[in-house]
């Protein structure tokens, strides 16, 4: 099989073994992007006219598809002989298939990656709850998956599916890539809060609730950044100071920002951080997970031994 990588986190690319691949105008990238939905699964010919026509196909749909299909095959495998079956692109009696791995289509490969990565830094949670805890993953796995978090986000270059009209598959798989992203960026910022990585992760959360200014999770990691202390931190590498640089500017302006009360200090003990419009926080439940914080000690339970790297250490 020929080696093929789709994008399709953004506008729809192919990447051959020579490098880029020309697909042509828009239509004929929005059958690939289609296809790669569902990548390794039959997409009958009638919903696939769906998917590219916005559930409006015209007239002769399924022709036109055909020669989009003919094109696309000669440009995913442009050394298939003549007679030669193709590998990337194919037709059944039913419809058509892009037989690739998901790992070579891009958004199916991000959500695997993430959803395998978040079920591995779960026990990084604990910082919003009850601190550092012993079944945390080694200071150097958790640098690894920072570095590969940083990494699958890049690939991002736009909206997803972006060749592909507003079908209702298409908006729904959509919205999934983009709760995946969210989970990947907080993900991230829980990872540098167990490094200590304070000040970053400060400039990253005002980013993600200046976005999603509902998104409770992103509110309490901001607000445990806020009250770690400016000193407890670690050095930062040289590629996370220009990321900082690069896209570390301050939340535009109307981004909610913290707020201290009752007579502790914001890191002494019994403090509360409340997020929101006025003084008022973003709902009970999210009030409830703010209390929960133990701004002052890092939260680590009387008898549970934090992990000896852990940033609550120092």
């Amino acid at each position: 099989m020929t080696p093929v990588r789709v994008r399709v986190l953004g506008g729809t690319g192919v990447i051959g073994p020579d490098g880029p691949t020309d697909l042509g105008p828009r239509k004929r990238r929005s059958v690939l992007a289609a296809l790669a939905l569902t990548p390794g699964r039959m997409v009958p010919a009638d919903h696939l006219a769906e998917l590219v026509w916005g559930g409006d196909p015209p007239p002769g749909a399924h022709g036109t598809l055909h020669a989009y299909i003919s094109t696309l095959r000669r440009a995913l495998e442009p050394d298939l002989a003549p007679r030669a079956h193709p590998t990337v692109l194919l037709t059944t009696d039913d419809g058509y298939l892009l037989d690739l791995p998901r790992h070579d289509v891009d958004a199916a490969h991000f959500t695997d990656e993430i959803r395998a990565r978040h079920r591995q830094l779960a026990p990084l949670a604990s910082q919003l709850t009850s601190g550092a805890d012993p079944s945390w993953p080694s200071r150097t796995e958790v640098v690894d998956h920072v570095e590969a978090l940083e990494s699958l986000l890049s690939m991002w270059a736009g909206v997803a599916f972006a060749d592909l009209p507003d079908h209702p598959d298409v908006l729904a798989e959509r919205a999934a890539l983009e709760e995946t992203r969210v989970l990947a960026e907080e993900d991230r910022a829980l990872a540098l809060l167990a490094l200590g990585e304070h000040q970053v992760v400060i400039v990253h959360s005002e980013q993600m609730i200046s976005q999603e200014t509902l998104r409770e999770r992103a509110w309490a990691i901001h607000a445990l950044a806020l009250t770690r202390p400016a000193g407890r931190r670690t050095r930062s590498p040289p590629a996370r100071c220009a990321w900082v640089a690069e896209r570390g500017t301050r939340a535009r302006s109307g981004t909610r920002t913290a707020r201290t009360r009752g007579e502790h200090s914001a890191t002494g003990p019994g403090s509360h951080v409340m997020v929101g419009p006025g003084n008022a926080a973003s709902g009970p439940r999210f009030a409830r997970s703010i209390d929960a914080l133990d701004l002052g000690s890092g939260g680590a339970p009387s008898g549970t031994p934090a992990p000896r790297w852990s940033a609550d250490n120092g």
